[in-house]
Parts: C-alpha cells; structure tokens; sequence
C-alpha cells in the first residue's frame, strides 16, 4: 500500500514539472545546501525562486522586493514541488 501510495505521489509530482504556476507572497532571502538565493513565502510553504549566481537581472529585482518586504506574484515553471525555474519568472508587483 504504502509503495502504491508513494508512486502515485511521484506520479503527481512529475506531471507538474515543467507547468506554470501562479503564486502570491513576499520575496525572502533564503540559504540551503547549496548557497543564498531568493525564494516566496506563500501561505503553503517556501518556494525557492533562485540562487544569487542565476539569473542577475531576476536577483536583482528579487532582491530589491526583498527589501521592500511587499507582496508580489509570481509566475513560472515548476522544476520540483518547491522549486521554480529562476529563468521562467515573470514577476508583478
């Protein structure tokens, strides 16, 4: 059962890869494993957007919403349940 469950799961995730989504929240400073970046805080959770060596004219304008601490929504490409494609943003505020 709990295999049946898991690659449903999986199965779920994988179809979302690479759809866009819509989300609304404030642009956070964020560090993982891998270094600083960006990311949203939403209601759900924390999305990662991108790390500070991505995209330089996305972190730039993700870090001066960052600093206004303002809500903005965000569009773009899933690559994981948590994490956007830093280069398929497209960002309202």
């Amino acid at each position: 059962m709990k295999k049946v469950l898991f690659i449903s799961l999986l199965f779920a995730v994988s179809t979302l890869i690479g759809k866009e989504i819509t989300i609304t929240g404030q642009i956070i400073s964020t560090h993982d494993e891998a270094g600083g970046g960006y990311g949203i805080q939403t209601k759900k959770g924390v999305y990662q957007l991108c790390y500070e060596w991505d995209n330089a004219n996305i972190v730039n304008k993700l870090s001066s919403l960052n600093e206004s601490a303002t809500n903005v929504q965000i569009k773009g490409k899933i690559k994981d349940k948590w994490t956007l494609d830093c280069n398929s943003l497209q960002i309202k505020n």
